[in-house]
């Protein structure tokens, strides 16, 4: 929690350089899938990954660190909030000209009214899932911060009862 406070201030008060540049989000969300598949397995989650198996050139930070936290960020809170043995589905579209990496639980979803406010610093939806599942509401406002600082967006999308699904919205490589 100390780290993900310092984390958030250094980005609030633009103290940390992020160089933007081209990176593969198809590898940037494979290290992600890595790095949260002991906490899916612990829950017996499985997850249900498409589109991902092919280069897809997004602008992000130089290194790509910075893009997979946010992808972590979002897996996490869909692999806490999907019930044991349920399912995560990750899948890149393309819209509009954007890259859009699509995250859907199978979770107790999001009320409309606090669909912003998940957001927020410290904003946790006040349920009995939320708290059984802990930390500190600081994960969605640190990557908001970032996908902005890419030239991206991030929002949610629910019904309460039929999960939630997280969208993170990102530049593609500019063409010739």
């Amino acid at each position: 929690m100390v780290e993900d406070l310092l984390d958030l201030s250094k980005i609030e008060r633009g103290d940390e350089s992020m160089s933007l540049a081209v990176v593969d989000a198809a590898a940037v969300t494979r290290r992600a899938l890595e790095t949260v598949s002991g906490l899916a397995g612990a829950r017996a989650i499985r997850i249900a990954e498409r589109g991902t198996s092919h280069p897809l050139e997004v602008i992000g930070d130089a290194n790509g660190d910075r893009l997979e936290q946010v992808l972590v960020n979002v897996l996490s809170n869909a692999i806490k909030f999907s019930p044991e043995g349920g399912v995560v589905d990750v899948r890149w579209r393309l819209t509009d000209g954007w890259a859009e990496c699509v995250v859907t639980d199978q979770g107790p979803g999001i009320p409309p009214h606090q669909l912003e406010a998940v957001f927020d610093k410290f904003r946790q939806i006040g349920s009995a899932t939320t708290r059984q599942h802990g930390g500190a509401g600081l994960g969605l406002a640190i990557s908001r911060r970032l996908v902005e600082q890419f030239g991206g967006k991030i929002w949610a999308e629910s019904e309460p009862g039929r999960g939630a699904r997280f969208i993170v919205r990102l530049k593609l490589e500019p063409s010739g």
